[in-house]
This record gives C-alpha cells, sequence and structure tokens, in this order.
C-alpha cells in the first residue's frame, strides 16, 4: 500500500482478475474506510476454506495491466522493508520514478435515495452542483479549495453524499509519433495522386518505413497527405512509442576503441568470466591504481554478459560520472542497449528509461545510487564503481546505502559481483581479506604511464618553535620548482585560513556562543556577510580586518551576534592554526 503500513496486507483476487493478475501491477484496494493505491507483491494460487475467504477483502481494480515492476524487485523491496525499517509500500512508491505510480482522486456524489430538506447558503449551492454533476460527482479536493468544506462535512453527516475513489491519471504519459512505409501489396495501376501526395509517394518506394517528421520539412501538413495515401492503399501509417531520453547525451560521446588487455587486466577478466560462466553468485573486489584500466575490464565483462543473454547493472557514485561513462557504454555495449537512470532526468525521460528496462528493451543500465532500483529480471553483472564513495549513501526519505543493496541483488540474482575502487572500503577490503570477496589487484598503470613518486613528511621531530605550516623539504622543492619555470599545487584538507583566533592581550579563544566550536577565520570573498541578519550568509560575527571574517562551520545558518571582546578597537586578534 502507499500509505505508512507496516507489513503487506492479503487480499483476495477476484474472479474476473485473476487471468490478468501479475506481480507488480498497480491496484486499487480498501483500507479502512478508504481506497488507497496497492501494489502485488505476490501471487498465492491456492485452495483457502470458506472462513478465512469470508475475512479477505477483495481488490477493487487493477489501475494498469502492465506491471511495473517484477518478482525481483518485489523481493528486493521486502528486503529493504525489513533491513532499513520502512514501510514497504512507502518503498515501492520511492523506487518507483515519478510518473509510473498510478494518482487517486477522491470524488463525491450526491446519493440518490438522499432526501435533502430546504437548505440555503453554501450547501444548497453545493446541492446544486452534486445534482448537475450525477452520478460522477465532483473532485474532493477541487470542492474544499473552492471553500466548501465546511458544507461537505455537514452534508456528509447528514448520510446525504458518498464519496468514491478513481484514477485520476498519470504525471508522465508515453510520447507516440506517426510512422509511414509503403503498402505491403500495391495496386496494379496506381491511382491518381496530387502533386504533394505524389511527392511523398515517390519518397516512400523502395524504403524502409520512416517516422512523419522526416517528410514534414520537404511537404507541408504530411500527416493529411499520409492518410490519403493510405486510404488509396498506397502507404501504410502507424503510431509507434518513442522513448525520451537524455538530450545532452551527444555530447558526451566517446569513440575510444577497443585495445588488448594488459597482463594484469587479463588475469582479471580470466577470474571474472569463470565466474559469469558458473551462473552463481560471485563477488570480486577489483583493486586497482587510479588509471590502471579499471574500466575496460568491466566493459569487457558486461560484453561477455550480454553475449550470454543476461543484463547488467553498473553504477556510478555521481551524476557527472554516469554522463562520462554514457557515450563510452554506447559505443562500446550498442547505443539502443544502455538505459541511464539517475536524478538528473526528467520525470517523463526517467518514466520512458524505466520501461525501456522493465520490457527488456535496454539490457544495461548505467545511473547513480537510484539505479540499483532498475527492473531487471535476468541479472548477470553488477558493477559498483568507485565503491567506497559516501554518495552511494541515501541520507532523507527511504534511507539506504546503494553499494549494499547492489550486493545483495546480485548475490539474490546469482550474478557476478565487481566492486572497483583505487582505495577500497575498510569494510570491503576486510570482505576480500577474510574470503568473502575475490581480490583482483591491478597496480599498474598500461603503457609507459608512471605512477608519481608520493613522499610522506613528518615535523614531529622538528622542534615546536621551528614548525611552520610548511615543511623545509616542501619548502625546497616549492623553490626548485618555481627556479625551473612550473607550476606547483597546493591542496589544504581544510577550510578557512586559520582555526584558532585569539585575543593577544588575554589569551581567550573566539568561540561560537550557540555552540562552543572554535571560530575560523575567512576571507570575506569566502563567507560574505549579508544585511539581512536572518539571511543564511550572515554568518560573520566580527571583523579583524577589513577583508577578513570569523565564520562557525558547526551552525552556518545560525547568525549571532558580536562579541565585545573582538570588536573594533579592543584588544588584539590574531590569527593562528
Amino acid at each position: 500500500m502507499e500509505a505508512a503500513a507496516p507489513d503487506v496486507y492479503t487480499y483476495l483476487v477476484p474472479p474476473e482478475f485473476s487471468e490478468e493478475a501479475q506481480v507488480g501491477q498497480a491496484v486499487l484496494a480498501p483500507l479502512g474506510r478508504r481506497e488507497t493505491v496497492g501494489y502485488i507483491m505476490t501471487l498465492k494460487r491456492e485452495r483457502a476454506d470458506a472462513s478465512r475467504l469470508a475475512r479477505l477483502k477483495p481488490l477493487a481494480a487493477i489501475l494498469a495491466p502492465e506491471p511495473l515492476f517484477g518478482p525481483s524487485l518485489a523481493r528486493l523491496v521486502d528486503f529493504i522493508s525489513s533491513y532499513y525499517f520502512y514501510p514497504p509500500g512507502l518503498c515501492a512508491k520511492e523506487i518507483l520514478p515519478g510518473g509510473l505510480s498510478p494518482k487517486i482522486e477522491n470524488f463525491v456524489a450526491l446519493k440518490v435515495e438522499a432526501q435533502v430538506r430546504t437548505i440555503l447558503g453554501e450547501e444548497a449551492e453545493l446541492t446544486d452542483r452534486l445534482r448537475e454533476a450525477g452520478e460522477m460527482g465532483l473532485s474532493l479536493a477541487a470542492l474544499e479549495k473552492e471553500g466548501f468544506g465546511a458544507a461537505l462535512k455537514k452534508m456528509a453527516a447528514a448520510g446525504h453524499i458518498r464519496r468514491s475513489a478513481r484514477l485520476a491519471g498519470k504525471n508522465s504519459r508515453l510520447s507516440f509519433e506517426w510512422w509511414i512505409g509503403p503498402a505491403d501489396k500495391l495496386p496494379d495501376s496506381p491511382p491518381r495522386l496530387g502533386p504533394k501526395a505524389r511527392e511523398m509517394w515517390e519518397l516512400l518506394m523502395g524504403g524502409p518505413p520512416k517516422p512523419l517528421s522526416y517528410y514534414a520539412s520537404y511537404i507541408n501538413d504530411a500527416l493529411s497527405k499520409a492518410r490519403a495515401l493510405e486510404a488509396k492503399g498506397l502507404a501504410v501509417l502507424t503510431r509507434r512509442e518513442i522513448f525520451r531520453d537524455d538530450p545532452g547525451r551527444a555530447i558526451f560521446q566517446d569513440r575510444r576503441d577497443a585495445h588488448e588487455p594488459t597482463p594484469q587486466q587479463a588475469a582479471a577478466l580470466s577470474e571474472i568470466f569463470y565466474g559469469l560462466n558458473s551462473k552463481a553468485y560471485s563477488p570480486f573486489l577489483l583493486y586497482g591504481v587510479t588509471g590502471s584500466g579499471k574500466t575496460e575490464v568491466y566493459i569487457r565483462a558486461a560484453l561477455e554478459t550480454l553475449a550470454e543473454g543476461r543484463e547488467v547493472l553498473w553504477l556510478a557514485p555521481e551524476i557527472g560520472l554516469t554522463m562520462g561513462l554514457e557515450g563510452l557504454l554506447r559505443n562500446r555495449l550498442g547505443t539502443d542497449r544502455v538505459a541511464v537512470l539517475h536524478s538528473g532526468l526528467t520525470a517523463a525521460q526517467r518514466h520512458d528509461q524505466w520501461l525501456r528496462i522493465r520490457r527488456g528493451l535496454a539490457p544495461v543500465v548505467l545511473g547513480a545510487r537510484s539505479a540499483v532500483f532498475a527492473p531487471l529480471e535476468n541479472l548477470g553483472l553488477v558493477v559498483v564503481d568507485e565503491e567506497h564513495d559516501w554518495a552511494y549513501k541515501q541520507d532523507d526519505g527511504l534511507r539506504y546505502n546503494g553499494r549494499d543493496l547492489a550486493v545483495w541483488r546480485a548475490r539474490e540474482a546469482g550474478a557476478a559481483l565487481i566492486l572497483g575502487s583505487a582505495t577500497p572500503s575498510l569494510e570491503s577490503f576486510h570482505g576480500a581479506l577474510s574470503g568473502r570477496y575475490k581480490l583482483l589487484t591491478m597496480k599498474k598503470r598500461p603503457g609507459t604511464a608512471l605512477l608519481p613518486e608520493i613522499k610522506l613528511i613528518s615535523q614531529a621531530e622538528e622542534p615546536a618553535r621551528l614548525r611552520r605550516v610548511l615543511a623545509p623539504g616542501l619548502r625546497r622543492e616549492l623553490a626548485a620548482t618555481l627556479a625551473r619555470g612550473e607550476q606547483a599545487l597546493l591542496f589544504v584538507n581544510r577550510r578557512g585560513m586559520a582555526n584558532l583566533p585569539m585575543c593577544l592581550a588575554c589569551g581567550e579563544v573566539l568561540k561560537c556562543p550557540h555552540c562552543s566550536r572554535t571560530l575560523t577565520l575567512h576571507g570575506r570573498g569566502a563567507a560574505n556577510t549579508s544585511q539581512n541578519e536572518n539571511s543564511s550568509e550572515a554568518t560573520a560575527c566580527f571583523s579583524i580586518e577589513d577583508s577578513e571574517v570569523l565564520v562557525c562551520h558547526r551552525l552556518p545558518e545560525m547568525p549571532f551576534a558580536p562579541l565585545p571582546l573582538f570588536r573594533r578597537g579592543h584588544g588584539k586578534a590574531g590569527p593562528y592554526g
């Protein structure tokens, strides 16, 4: 149910729905005194005693004949509900893209048998409108918006109106376009045609069916000309579904060709192919340095999976990474075989991509963490790239870890699993060391590419009075780099210019009055102040210099009053740290 019910409910499938009922269909079911949208999670075709049948409520309607998901995703919903303590109905609603979940609208109608007494005011106006509407009634939400809420309550209490729920339509619908092609059997003598219809007929001859929009640039009012050709038996006009795709994907085309795998890639692929051919759950941790060619291993494993007639789920931690990979996968795996799922798509695009996957038109699914819910029923390979990344964790609504759910899906489907990273998470690396995952390592970059030399410099051995932000060795290397006319990049793993603002007169450290956290010195450009004290940008409580402000990082949205100690003209402020 699309409600916060803690468990699934059992309903009776009426005889008129018994032939068409399938797992994953959206249905209308009674829940208490109302009817709500639910989804068929399992079907049990068994004989039951009369007393049990009498206790079961029948389904009111099947809202959509095409299932929105299959048994595999239904089992995933059951697992998520029990593991993350989330109501199963709300879980199913969360994982479906917008526009697929049917919407129910409540209507009110005047009871035929009701004897409405003579009334005045809003109730009289409402009664007249309900009489005009007849049995169909009027939208409850629309009437309440017009101000009939009190009148509706009075008439409901008097038993004069009845409520009903109906399907209000979907947020997103499939789009269609006209296609035209030559008829299979042409007449012996072509009939007389106008000049424009004849031009279209000549373009049609000898070619495959094409979208009507192809001819629209040549011929005005192409649809009427196409219908004229169809009426004369010269052409066949059909409507076909079109799936809306990401219009920006052409920007990210990647035409890199395949190359012979390196020895370490070949060794990793040998293990992965063995797991794929076993048709059993085979988990791998691919521990490869950056640039070692992990993506090529993923692609070759995906090609092997597709050759076996199974499906591929490929997760990346961020939308930006999926956009970069999309062109490469379309080039190597096939343009029409790849579907993309992530929150960067519009509701209509997610709707269409979901249906492509559900119908088996796209055996490869690429996406961010939400793509783990893709309705794949024949899963053969699951790839989790950069498996250590925190972005796989959803922290609002249905809270879940996309990497962990990908592991569950691979295990449940008997698929191969590849967790790839240059810096594996502690839990995954421990799983590899303990034998839960097969560890595959790739320590070298292909070709002549070399890893940079890394030096770890500790200043712990230097006297405290001689310690500086930059170690002596780093200063020497920077000087040598600049002397050669080259450039250098310095990364500092913190925010702000100094994290220990202290009064040199009394030694007191300035702290946030709300959370007692030490404030941090920023340039005014990094922490822009605002004249509006209620603004989330008004985080600076005092100024050391005109271009410097102090900010609390824990409560940046909480403005606080200036402290007397650091008011201009009192004491001497000094930033340290």
